[in-house]
């Protein structure tokens, strides 16, 4: 009895400290056995309640009845409203019984918030940068084909439209890079960097890169970085974006005439 008891009590702790959310009900879908993430996503006393009264989703409760009917396993995607919407996949088993006894069924819940939300801001991105591409696109054609009926022979409209179709095509480049170093991370997210980059250098590269951006607001770069500063793990092209961007920052939202001088080793 006492090796039963324990055996017990380990499988009960197992089950507590799983991270989804465990519930097991009759067949009358009682609930019998919950476990802590249950209590803290369906709320407390879940022993002795309805399912129904727990999760109010009639897509649940119809699986649940089908898996007690038939034993087949099944999966639904479920979600609960709060001040805080959750997005839920539920599995549902049929737990093994012995000869005679009264078969219950377990249903586990994992969280799939995060999941959907990133997968919604993703579709949100993709839509966005769409419409983004589609403008600059559809003005560098209109005014190709007003080029091409006749519009180049007065220099001053050809030398116009050119500016305009250069700051649309630099616009669009800057949309792709976007693009392309969002695929490149979600890529390289769970790879650790082995590559040693030279952090004087990528400074000093994107420093002579926006120099020339700089001198029209009239702002002076000033660094301070020893020579032998140490190489670090990274990936240099990675690297060389984040400095520029924030020294691109730097240069755009800084006040005209002033000095730059954040390179400071730390």
């Amino acid at each position: 009895t006492a090796q039963l008891d324990k055996i017990n009590r380990e499988a009960e702790s197992i089950v507590d400290n799983l991270p989804d959310a465990i519930i097991v009900v009759d067949r009358t879908l009682i609930t019998r056995r919950a476990n802590k993430a249950a209590s803290r996503l369906l709320g407390a006393e879940l022993n002795g309640r309805d399912l129904a009264t727990i999760v109010r989703e009639p897509g649940l409760l119809d699986a649940a009845g089908s898996t007690l009917r038939d034993g087949t396993s099944r999966d639904v995607e479920l979600r609960l409203p709060g001040r805080v919407i959750v997005d839920l996949r539920a599995h549902i088993e049929m737990l093994p019984s012995l000869p005679g006894a009264e078969s219950w069924v377990l249903l586990a819940f994992h969280d799939q918030t995060e999941i959907k939300r990133a997968a919604q801001m993703r579709a949100d991105f993709v839509a966005n940068a769409s419409h983004e591409l589609r403008t600059p696109l559809s003005a560098l054609i209109g005014f190709i084909e007003t080029l091409r009926s006749g519009a180049d022979e007065n220099q001053d409209t050809r030398r116009r439209f050119l500016n305009i179709m250069g700051e649309q095509a630099t616009r669009m480049a800057r949309l792709v890079s976007d693009l392309l170093s969002l695929s490149r991370i979600e890529m390289h997210e769970h790879s650790q960097p082995t590559d040693a980059v030279d952090l004087l250098h990528v400074v000093r590269g994107v420093v002579d890169v926006l120099q020339l951006r700089a001198r029209d607001r009239q702002i002076t770069f000033v660094t301070d970085l020893p020579p032998d500063l140490p190489s670090v793990a990274g990936d240099a092209d990675e690297l060389t974006q984040l400095v520029q961007n924030l020294v691109d920052n730097a240069i755009k939202y800084a006040r005209p005439s002033t000095e730059v001088s954040r390179f400071r080793a730390v």
